[in-house]
């Protein structure tokens, strides 16, 4: 019997970054996989980009704007609603919500990505922080299935609920769009970069990113080698990432390293998936120091592309990593190590772009995989 599908589409409403895209990924693959489904995406506002969704006549964006100043107070209310008209049948709590007042016959998987709000509380919004306090154990308790994004959410959600997921769902790796060589000299020509000579740290501009952190010791590492002459050994170092909260800090921080080194510091903001692609293929290491993450989806995305990965010392990422990579416990080992300084020998990528598949394909699963193992948890 045909099921009517709800997924809340929140964050497909903005501009894609992680979870957006976790959940478009994989939705692309899950109604390619179930053509008699119908698909609802709720939202508070059209979603203008649909991308490969518009071609599929089972998929529907409808809209509830009301109360949708607030992501929480919204999915509790108009998404709830929007659940009660459309009569759902099944319902994914893709931003890790779901409405706790529902149709007694509706199913519902809630998605873990982290516990942020536990663990480090002081980098979340004060609504969106009280919102999962308050309500999480209520929702891990009445979702019918539960997935993780990785094995470490998974084990914490056990350490802390008492649950352990019904599934781990990893992210799906991005396909990024491959790019002449002519093409990529003249991309990193116009920002004044080399290839494999500079480094690549992702992300929104939030806290919990500890991007203060990184500039504020790659500032010191810049400053010293000024006062010594030898600006040339150190890497410029590109910033990918924008929007965020609580970032006045960071915001000046960027503004004045890029004052005084215009030549080292290199924020492009958000970028097209082209470009992404570019820099990630052609850094000489990616560097992710955030203080948590419930995967770490950027190191899976440099590693799936050749590049070495540089990142914080927590169990998630280096599950991302697959253990491999270069794994700190402090921001400032960055410069213990000397991991801003450019090497004799200049980096090379981790395989051939010939043999690019074949090692992403034997180490990370594919997205196709991974939607069935949620169209299977959506099934039981």
């Amino acid at each position: 019997m045909p099921l009517k599908i709800a997924v809340d589409s929140f964050p497909l409403c903005r501009a894609r970054t992680g979870i957006g895209n976790y959940i478009f990924y994989l939705l692309v693959e899950w109604v390619r996989q179930c053509p008699e489904d119908t698909f609802f995406l709720f939202s508070d506002k059209p979603i203008e980009d649909l991308g490969e969704l518009a071609r599929f006549p089972n998929v529907v964006n409808i809209t509830a704007s009301f109360l949708s100043v607030s992501q929480s107070a919204w999915s509790q209310t108009a998404l709830s609603w929007l659940c009660f008209k459309h009569r759902i049948d099944l319902f994914w709590g893709a931003t890790q919500s779901i409405p706790l007042f529902k149709r007694k016959n509706m199913r519902t998987i809630l998605t873990i990505y982290d516990f942020v709000y536990l663990l480090h509380p002081q980098t979340t919004s004060p609504i969106r922080r009280w919102y999962q306090k308050i309500f999480s154990k209520r929702m891990v308790k009445k979702a019918d299935k539960i997935i993780a994004i990785s094995k470490g959410s998974s084990t914490k959600l056990e350490k802390i609920y008492g649950r352990r997921a019904d599934e781990v769902i990893y992210p799906p790796l991005r396909s990024f769009p491959n790019v002449l060589q002519s093409d990529t000299k003249r991309f990193l020509a116009s920002r004044g970069l080399k290839n494999k000579e500079f480094l690549l740290t992702v992300g929104s501009l939030e806290p919990r990113k500890r991007l203060k952190e990184l500039l504020e010791v790659y500032f010191q590492v810049l400053t010293k080698a000024s006062e010594e002459a030898s600006l040339d050994k150190v890497y410029p170092l590109v910033v990918i990432g924008g929007g965020g909260w609580k970032n006045r800090e960071i915001l000046v921080l960027l503004q004045t390293i890029e004052t005084k080194f215009p030549d080292y510091l290199k924020p492009l903001g958000f970028s097209s998936d082209r470009d992404l692609g570019i820099c990630y293929r052609s850094a000489s290491a990616f560097i992710l120091m955030s203080c948590y993450e419930g995967y770490g989806m950027p190191i899976a995305e440099a590693r799936s592309l050749g590049t070495e990965v540089i990142y914080a010392n927590t169990e998630e990422m280096q599950e991302a990593a697959l253990g491999e990579g270069i794994a700190i416990d402090r921001v400032e080992e960055l410069i213990d190590k000397g991991l801003f300084l450019k090497k004799e020998a200049k980096p090379q990528a981790l395989y051939t772009e010939k043999n690019q598949k074949d090692y992403v394909a034997a180490v990370y699963s594919d997205t196709g995989i991974e939607a069935k193992k949620l169209v299977q948890v959506g099934l039981e």
